[in-house]
Protein backbone atom coordinates (compact mmCIF):
# COMPACT_ATOMS: atom_id res chain seq x y z
CA UNK A 1 0.00 0.00 0.00
CA UNK A 2 2.69 2.35 0.69
CA UNK A 3 4.37 2.18 -2.64
CA UNK A 4 1.09 1.96 -4.60
CA UNK A 5 -0.71 4.99 -6.59
CA UNK A 6 -4.29 4.99 -6.49
CA UNK A 7 -7.10 6.60 -8.85
CA UNK A 8 -10.18 6.58 -8.06
CA UNK A 9 -12.43 8.37 -10.71
CA UNK A 10 -15.66 8.47 -13.12
CA UNK A 11 -16.99 9.70 -16.80
CA UNK A 12 -19.97 11.60 -14.59
CA UNK A 13 -22.08 11.65 -11.68
CA UNK A 14 -25.54 12.03 -10.24
CA UNK A 15 -26.70 13.56 -7.46
CA UNK A 16 -30.17 13.04 -6.07
CA UNK A 17 -31.26 11.32 -9.37
CA UNK A 18 -29.87 14.60 -11.56
CA UNK A 19 -26.79 14.54 -13.70
CA UNK A 20 -24.19 16.67 -11.77
CA UNK A 21 -21.26 17.98 -13.21
CA UNK A 22 -18.60 17.25 -10.57
CA UNK A 23 -17.06 13.85 -10.66
CA UNK A 24 -15.24 12.29 -7.89
CA UNK A 25 -11.55 12.24 -8.34
CA UNK A 26 -9.59 10.58 -5.47
CA UNK A 27 -6.06 10.45 -5.41
CA UNK A 28 -3.84 8.41 -3.03
CA UNK A 29 0.29 8.89 -3.99
CA UNK A 30 2.69 6.53 -3.64
CA UNK A 31 4.12 7.08 0.34
CA UNK A 32 1.26 9.73 0.75
CA UNK A 33 -0.08 9.10 4.52
CA UNK A 34 -2.19 12.25 5.21
CA UNK A 35 -4.89 13.25 2.71
CA UNK A 36 -6.06 16.79 1.26
CA UNK A 37 -8.63 18.15 -0.25
CA UNK A 38 -8.69 20.06 -3.56
CA UNK A 39 -11.24 22.55 -4.30
CA UNK A 40 -10.31 24.63 -7.00
CA UNK A 41 -12.13 23.28 -10.56
CA UNK A 42 -10.24 21.26 -13.05
CA UNK A 43 -10.83 18.39 -15.58
CA UNK A 44 -10.07 14.74 -15.52
CA UNK A 45 -8.15 15.33 -18.56
CA UNK A 46 -5.55 16.19 -15.98
CA UNK A 47 -5.65 12.28 -15.24
CA UNK A 48 -3.59 11.60 -18.53
CA UNK A 49 -0.64 14.08 -17.13
CA UNK A 50 -0.94 13.15 -13.87
CA UNK A 51 -0.40 9.09 -14.41
CA UNK A 52 2.41 10.19 -16.85
CA UNK A 53 3.63 12.42 -14.08
CA UNK A 54 3.13 9.15 -11.36
CA UNK A 55 5.48 7.42 -14.04
CA UNK A 56 7.94 9.44 -14.67
CA UNK A 57 8.26 9.43 -10.66
CA UNK A 58 7.99 13.19 -10.07
CA UNK A 59 4.96 12.98 -7.52
CA UNK A 60 6.57 9.86 -5.63
CA UNK A 61 6.44 10.18 -1.91
CA UNK A 62 4.92 13.69 -2.47
CA UNK A 63 3.35 15.38 0.08
CA UNK A 64 -0.53 16.65 -0.50
CA UNK A 65 1.09 20.46 -0.74
CA UNK A 66 2.59 18.82 -3.88
CA UNK A 67 0.02 17.91 -5.14
CA UNK A 68 -2.05 20.83 -4.82
CA UNK A 69 0.47 22.29 -6.30
CA UNK A 70 0.93 19.99 -9.65
CA UNK A 71 -2.66 20.67 -10.24
CA UNK A 72 -2.19 24.49 -10.07
CA UNK A 73 0.39 24.21 -12.54
CA UNK A 74 -1.77 21.91 -14.38
CA UNK A 75 -4.43 24.09 -14.50
CA UNK A 76 -2.26 27.21 -15.47
CA UNK A 77 -1.45 25.11 -19.03
CA UNK A 78 -4.57 23.31 -19.30
CA UNK A 79 -6.33 23.23 -22.50
CA UNK A 80 -9.78 23.64 -21.34
CA UNK A 81 -9.82 27.45 -20.92
CA UNK A 82 -12.40 27.57 -18.25
CA UNK A 83 -9.72 26.05 -15.66
CA UNK A 84 -7.45 28.66 -16.42
CA UNK A 85 -8.53 31.35 -13.89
Amino acid sequence: WDRTTVVLTSDHSRRAGERDTRVPFVVKLAGQSQGSVYRKPFSTIALHDLALAVLRDELHGADPGTLAAWLDRWRERSPVADFRQ
